[in-house]
């Protein structure tokens, strides 16, 4: 019965699952800003903004070195107000390299090491890409900008989470 009990949980397994195995024997060796930009589109005012934020995730692993590469693409557009999403005043991206070492990738598979690199990617490169653009905006004199916490959501909590914070959107970069 135990047996069947395991067998029928194996099945299961999400995607998530996956990623969370890969992090589970794996430690974060080093971030490298690799390619960052900035362009101010129009001069803007003080007050309340709207922005979005992009995001992408792409990852490779080497198993004889044991390593795993990620890199996390950032873009943020911002706009004057959130009723007019159509000119931005301001476009922040960035770029990070993240490195990792882990115990063995023998058995890991591709799918599993990109998904890694879509959830745990984004969440370790998302601490350095909100003091790039804390900082970043402070040097083009744009109004003072905190970029949110990034939370990892189940796909049907995602939406609802954004829908409470509208002048807000994250999503994903297109390939």
């Amino acid at each position: 019965m135990e047996k069947a009990k395991a067998e029928i949980n194996k099945k299961k397994e999400t995607p998530m699952d996956q990623a969370f195995k890969v992090s589970d024997q794996i430690e974060l060796e080093s971030v490298r800003l690799m390619k960052c930009n900035c362009e101010q589109l129009c001069l803007v005012g003080p007050g309340p903004k709207a922005f979005e934020i992009e995001r992408n995730a792409s990852s490779q692993m080497n198993k004889e070195t044991n390593r795993v590469f990620v890199t996390a693409q950032f873009k943020l557009v911002m706009f004057e107000s959130d009723a007019d999403r159509s000119k931005p005043f301001a476009i922040i991206g960035a770029s990070f390299l993240l490195v990792y070492n882990a115990i063995s990738l023998e058995k890991t598979t591709d799918e599993a090491v990109i998904l890694f690199g879509e959830t745990n990617g984004i969440f370790n490169a998302w601490p350095y890409w909100r003091e790039y653009v804390q900082s970043t905006t402070t040097r083009m004199s744009l109004p003072p900008l905190t970029i949110p916490v990034f939370r990892i959501f189940p796909p049907q909590k995602a939406e609802l989470a954004q829908e409470k914070s509208p002048k807000t959107a994250i999503k994903k970069l297109k390939d």
